[in-house]
């Protein structure tokens, strides 16, 4: 199930893996080759010509800030049409490691299609290895997506945010760039992050080990003193403490806690809560109401939110077993998605496969009322 909360945060980071395998790549480092399962759009590129720049842009179908950038992306690749070449790399999609990558192609290739103009620029998808995410992404010590990489001469150049690489194009094309300097603030970066995702290891580790052993009182007390010795792991304690209540110690202790939360930091964090009850099912039917009820605030009942908030309303009524409620909501969702893709809203989040999904759920969800109704 597509994740909201990915479209209500920024960048979305993931912690890096420092391995010792392989020398990281830096800045000014010969850029490794291109490969691919399948060429989505435009002109396959094999190999990098000389004198020429390229933009290799990585990405996915659920990183919000991944779409976000494409329409600015793809004004780019127009405006230097003839001095830079413009890829968009997916990776990363949400399938586990024991599959082939292709899998995800007829869901990258609906989702490219689907946005059309808005992805106005080559489109290529990772091959069955992950080359790209362990050889480009891994190695280059990058901290999520979207992350881009400019090439030139076969070497890198600059690897940051999309928002930032116009400005970089412009240094490199009237030769104000300097390297050197841009290689040293990229080591630095590094080592920073080594010692960073050291140090949340150390707190991190015992914590899975407390779990792990069924010492849950421990680990609860080990969650406690990471978010004193580093107050930035606040959220990711806590939701990790709900989890932990709700799948090994009880439902009722963990939306306790829940509330706890939102009396201290208000209703915001709940609906982190109410996405990791939907993700599972075999909770009570008292808990999946309560992540309705939690969407349902986080809504407002405004028809101008993301219609993901309904979808997962309707969601949370089906497995708490409510199909008649299910259905209500649904039922907005599938109308406000259809509003949202005329008026141009959420590009690239609601598209016109994700009408037919929700159209899908509402059946589904009125036949079963229909039958409990008998």
């Amino acid at each position: 199930m597509k994740k909201l909360f990915i479209f209500l945060v920024g960048m979305h980071l993931f912690s890096a893996v420092y391995s010792q395998e392989k020398k990281p790549l830096l800045i000014g480092d010969p850029a490794p080759e291109i490969r691919f399962s399948k060429w989505l759009k435009g002109t396959p590129v094999t190999s990098f010509a000389k004198g020429k720049m390229y933009v290799i842009e990585c990405w996915a179908t659920w990183c919000g800030p991944c779409i976000a950038a494409m329409p600015h992306l793809s004004e780019l690749a127009a405006k230097y049409k003839d001095k830079v070449t413009f890829i968009g790399f997916n990776v990363w999609e949400k399938i586990p490691e024991d599959q082939p990558y292709e899998t995800v192609l007829p869901r990258v290739t609906k989702f490219v299609e689907n946005l059309g103009d808005k992805m106005s620029y080559n489109v290529a998808v990772d091959d069955d290895n992950r080359y790209m995410a362990k050889n480009w992404l891994a190695r280059a010590k990058a901290p999520g997506i979207p992350t881009t990489f400019l090439v030139k001469d076969g070497k890198f150049i600059w690897i940051g945010h999309p928002k930032g690489l116009e400005a970089m194009i412009i240094q490199v094309e009237n030769g104000t760039y300097d390297m050197a300097a841009a290689r040293k603030g990229h080591e630095a970066s590094i080592d920073m992050s080594k010692k960073a995702a050291s140090e949340e290891n150390k707190l991190v580790l015992p914590i899975d080990s407390a779990v792990a052993a069924k010492d849950y009182n421990k680990a609860f007390a080990l969650m406690d003193k990471a978010v004193t010795e580093k107050p930035l792991l606040k959220y990711t304690m806590n939701i990790r403490r709900f989890k932990t209540l709700l799948d090994f110690v009880g439902e009722k202790q963990a939306l306790e806690f829940s509330e706890e939360w939102k009396k201290k930091e208000g209703e915001h964090g709940s609906v982190y809560f109410a996405q990791a009850i939907v993700e599972k099912k075999g909770y009570s039917k008292e808990t999946y109401l309560y992540a309705a009820s939690q969407f349902e605030k986080a809504s407002g009942g405004s028809s101008t939110v993301n219609p993901m908030y309904y979808d997962l309303i309707g969601t949370s009524y089906a497995l708490a077993g409510d199909f008649e409620n299910a259905s209500v909501a649904q039922a907005k969702a599938v109308q406000m998605s259809k509003a949202a893709l005329k008026d141009g809203k959420f590009s690239g989040i609601i598209l016109d496969y994700t009408v037919t999904e929700y159209e899908e759920k509402l059946k589904t969800y009125q036949a079963k009322s229909m039958v409990k109704n008998k």
